[in-house]
C-alpha cells in the first residue's frame, strides 16, 4: 500500500451486495487500490511488480495478475477467503458509492490481509487494518468518479523515492527468493544427500549383504504396531472373502 493510494483510500467508503437470495455476504468498508494491468505506470507510480504478484484463487496452478489480465479482480477478506475459496473466488461483486451502484463486472479473485481487520465502524482509513475491498487503481478511480483518486494523490519527492525503492526491493525480493530456493536444491540436495561420497550411497548392495536379520530388521522391518494391524486386517478380509463364497453359494 502507498501513500497515495491510503490518500485515496480514507475518503471513499463502498457498500458491496449482490441482489436477494443470491448474495453470499455484505458489508461496508474503505475501498483502496493495489494494482492495474491497463495503467501500469499511474498516479505518480508504477504497478508493474505489483502486477507480477499471484492471486488466491489460483485453482489450476499459480497465475500472476497480468496472465489474468483484468482490472476487474476484487481482493476481498483473506482469512474469509482462503477458508473457502470455493465459495468466494469468481463470484460478482457489486459496489454502492454513496448509494449509488456500479455496474462494474467486478469479481473476487484475491485476498488482502489489512482488510480482514480493523474497526468495521472507523471513518478514517488505517493502514494497519480496515475491512474493506481492494481493486485496480482504474476501477477504483472510476468508483471514485472520475479523477478524484488523482487529485487526492499529491506526493512528495521523498514519498516518491520512498515508494520506488519499496517497488524495487519487493520485485529483487521475489527473484532472490527462486535464486536462494534453487540453490538448497543445487547445493544442499544434491550435492550433500545426492552426490558421489554421502551418507546415502554407504548403504550399498553390498554392505546390506553383511548385515544381520536383526540389524536389517532395526533397519527396514515394519513396527509391530504396523505389523499388529496388517495381521487384523488380512484376518478380517480371510472371513469376508469366506462370507461372500458363503453367500454366492445361496441359490436367489
Amino acid at each position: 500500500m502507498i501513500a497515495a493510494q491510503i490518500l485515496a483510500a480514507a475518503s471513499l467508503l463502498f457498500a458491496s451486495r449482490a441482489s436477494a437470495a443470491d448474495t453470499i455476504s455484505k458489508g461496508s468498508g474503505f475501498g483502496t487500490y493495489y494494482y492495474d494491468i491497463a495503467q501500469v505506470d499511474a498516479c505518480g507510480t508504477s504497478f508493474s511488480a505489483q502486477n507480477q504478484g499471484t492471486v488466491m484463487c489460483s485453482h489450476t496452478g499459480v497465475l500472476p495478475l497480468t496472465e489474468i489480465n483484468s482490472n476487474n479482480i476484487v481482493a476481498m477478506n483473506n482469512t474469509e477467503l482462503r477458508a473457502d475459496l470455493a465459495q468466494y473466488c469468481g463470484k460478482r461483486v457489486v459496489v454502492s458509492v454513496d448509494g449509488v451502484k456500479s455496474d462494474l463486472p467486478l469479481f473476487i479473485g484475491d485476498g488482502c490481509q489489512r482488510c480482514g481487520s480493523g474497526d468495521a465502524n472507523a471513518k478514517t482509513w488505517n493502514a494497519q487494518g480496515a475491512p474493506g475491498l481492494d481493486f485496480s487503481y482504474s476501477v477504483l478511480n472510476e468508483l471514485a468518479g472520475d479523477t478524484a483518486i488523482t487529485r487526492a494523490a499529491h506526493l512528495s519527492n521523498e514519498d516518491q523515492s520512498v515508494n520506488d525503492i519499496h517497488d524495487i526491493l519487493k520485485a529483487y525480493y521475489k527473484v532472490a527468493l527462486k535464486r536462494y530456493m534453487d540453490n538448497v536444491v543445487l547445493q544442499a540436495v544434491e550435492r550433500i544427500y545426492m552426490g558421489s561420497i554421502v551418507p546415502v550411497r554407504a548403504i550399498s548392495p553390498e554392505y546390506v549383504g553383511t548385515l544381520s536379520d536383526t540389524e536389517l530388521a532395526d533397519i527396514a522391518a515394519e513396527s509391530y504396531a504396523s505389523s499388529s494391524t496388517r495381521a487384523k486386517i488380512g484376518y478380517k478380509l480371510q472371513r469376508l472373502n469366506k462370507a461372500l463364497n458363503l453367500v454366492e453359494t445361496i441359490p436367489i
